[in-house]
């Protein structure tokens, strides 16, 4: 099995409708304006489906963080990206990312998989699907809405899941979430605010 995995693409609007700012938008939408509207120019996600549209790798999984602030010109953003990829033969599987729950109420009115649910897994996380080789892939929830961090969340009772899945299958496997659980790398160092949640947890289990 070979696959395409895509992560953190983050769409983004600066708002400025003040009524959709009152909720953790506001702190999103300084942070677009000042930086991520720099780091994050979305054409190039338009180049970017060229170029794994012509790689001859079928199966695309991505883990979430289309959207920015979870606004619905994001999530429209990110279902063109998504639709781009498939009309260029793409399989596709999709799960969110903490951006994609942004604010409590896109959480609540469930956003995310209103636009993304053709794509989603067919059970609620944490779940097991096959690539067409046999190769067992477990997503695991990993993302949560917050007042103001941009921590992640698993819980103890999905750590169990996770392991029970992981146990009744042969390796190899591969365990899919949005966060990293490892809080630093050669390559990053993910501050306090910005770690999963019982992850330590979640890789010893795993271990």
């Amino acid at each position: 099995d070979r696959f395409i995995h895509i992560t953190d693409i983050h769409f983004w609007e600066v708002v400025t409708n003040p009524l959709r700012l009152l909720n953790k938008r506001a702190l999103g939408n300084i942070n677009i304006y000042l930086k991520r509207r720099h780091h994050f120019p979305m054409e190039r996600a338009w180049t970017y489906i060229d170029y794994i549209n012509a790689l001859d790798i079928k199966d695309v999984i991505i883990t979430g963080d289309f959207a920015s602030t979870s606004t619905q010109f994001e999530f429209e953003e990110g279902v063109r990206f998504v639709q781009a990829l498939e009309e260029g033969g793409k399989s596709i599987t999709v799960i969110s990312g903490n951006h994609d729950v942004y604010t409590f109420e896109a959480k609540r009115n469930k956003d995310f998989e209103k636009h993304f649910s053709q794509w989603l897994p067919d059970a609620p996380l944490p779940c097991t699907r096959q690539l067409p080789g046999g190769t067992p892939i477990v997503y695991v929830p990993t993302v949560c809405a917050n007042f103001l961090s941009s921590k992640g969340r698993v819980s103890d009772s999905e750590i169990e899941t996770t392991v029970t899945l992981v146990k009744s299958l042969d390796s190899p496997i591969i365990v899919a979430g949005h966060y990293p659980i490892l809080n630093k790398t050669k390559a990053y160092d993910a501050s306090p605010g910005r770690q999963l949640r019982n992850g330590e947890k979640l890789r010893t289990a795993l271990g």
